[in-house]
């Protein structure tokens, strides 16, 4: 399944599964995303599934947003 990303000002909605498959994606997005917002919520409600590769990009997406 896919990885769908709806933004409401700056809370990001995701809906499918963060895996193997979308990872790379979603990592890619938040880290450009970062950029330009300084504060963003990821609502990850709708999300059925995470992997390894999955959580490792929120870890990646988590220390970029700190530094």
């Amino acid at each position: 399944m896919a990885l769908k990303i709806l933004r409401n000002d700056n809370t990001f909605t995701l809906e499918g599964q963060i895996d193997a498959t979308t990872a790379s994606s979603f990592q890619t997005h938040f880290n450009i995303t970062l950029n330009t917002l300084e504060n963003l919520t990821i609502d990850i409600n709708k999300v059925t599934q995470i992997d390894a590769k999955g959580m490792n990009a929120f870890k990646v997406i988590y220390n970029n947003a700190k530094s």
